[in-house]
């Protein structure tokens, strides 16, 4: 979420606390505080640039027009479930695994729906392996799945080289298959850390 200054913020606010009809808004700049008056076409233009107005307008008359986007309308809900997620959540920069630098992102105080992602990985092999590839990634895939709940189960990580092994022999082929599988044993660890 590309989050807006306090300045940026109040101008919103007062914004969406003026007369409208549909996304237009309107009003006259007495009732802006100063701070904002003295820099209110780079605030406007501010708004535009980050997504919150399509277009906006100041007259010398001291009236202004912003139509805002959806993003503008909705900036304060948006923002407080950005700030909800943030803190259930843990922030991983990278993992090094074997050489190979993978990023995980954030990962969200729930348990990851691995079923789910286990059937996206499957249908992108049919959709995208070749065939002579397609049973060995499927038994890979069943495999890591069979790691993946004694994993779980255990709370523990145990040595497995040779599935390691298997998957890296289509890394350079299938590079989104090692990416997904990656996910999915990084996003089990976090939860196994969490305590989930």
């Amino acid at each position: 979420m590309n989050l807006l200054n306090e300045a940026e913020k109040e101008l919103l606010k007062i914004i969406l606390e003026s007369n409208h009809s549909g996304y237009t808004y309107s009003g006259t700049i007495e009732k802006f505080p100063e701070y904002i008056k003295v820099q209110i076409k780079r605030l406007f233009k501010t708004l535009e640039i980050k997504g919150c107005a399509a277009k906006t307008y100041c007259w010398l008359n001291g009236s202004w027009e912003a139509i805002l986007t959806p993003k503008g309308t909705n900036y304060f809900e948006k923002e407080e479930e950005s700030k909800k997620m943030n803190n259930n959540s843990i922030t991983i920069k990278s993992f090094n695994v074997s050489s190979s630098n993978i990023n995980f992102g954030i990962v969200n105080n729930s348990n990851t729906n691995i079923e789910h992602t286990f059937k996206e990985i499957d249908k992108k092999i049919d959709d995208e392996a070749d065939d002579e590839d397609k049973e060995e990634l499927k038994n890979i895939l069943q495999e890591l799945k069979q790691y993946i709940n004694d994993l779980s189960d255990l709370k523990s990580v145990k040595q497995n080289k040779n599935l390691f092994k298997k998957m890296s022999n289509h890394l350079n082929k299938y590079n989104w298959f090692y990416q997904s599988v990656m996910n999915i044993i990084g996003n089990t660890i976090i939860n196994i850390m969490k305590g989930n």
